[in-house]
């Protein structure tokens, strides 16, 4: 009895260990790309014992053994390898999702409708969107609304 009551109060009703959160995986991931505690913190701008603190949690949640300490220095384990490969694929995921908003909110990229009466459409609009087209600003998609249905008089 004394036994269940521990393990639902300690590792929880079904044992599950708490998920991983950003934190920690950016610090798993400063750490293999530094190479040192120190040089993660400062990457990171941070402190070494958060880095340090954010490996160990990372170590306890994903119960896998990731670093392994020789002569005070790290070493990864093959496990944190294949770890390291998984989560390089998501920053650079991460990283290009970044590069599309910082790419839109340079250029401005929206929707620019054009109307006008046919008159204009014909003689000075071609000339206006051709200009359009070869500078340099941004060009957003043009969207010209359906011609209206002509009126017969008969």
């Amino acid at each position: 009895m004394l036994w269940i009551y521990w393990r639902i109060v300690i590792t929880g009703a079904r044992g599950v260990s708490p998920r991983l959160n950003f934190r920690q995986i950016e610090a798993f991931r400063a750490v293999m790309l530094t190479g040192t505690t120190i040089a993660a913190a400062n990457m990171l701008n941070t402190t070494q014992p958060s880095i340090s603190r954010s490996l160990a949690q990372i170590q306890s949640s994903a119960k896998l053994k990731l670093f392994e300490l020789d002569r005070g220095r790290l070493r990864p384990t093959p496990e944190a390898v294949m770890l390291f490969e998984a989560v390089q694929r998501n920053f650079l995921g991460l990283e290009a999702i970044e590069e599309t908003v910082a790419s839109l909110r340079r250029s401005g990229i929206g929707r620019l409708r054009v109307a006008c009466t046919p008159a204009l459409g014909m003689s000075v609009m071609p000339a206006v969107m051709a200009s359009c087209g070869a500078s340099a600003l941004p060009k957003p998609p043009l969207q010209t609304p359906p011609a209206a249905p002509s009126v017969s008089s008969s």
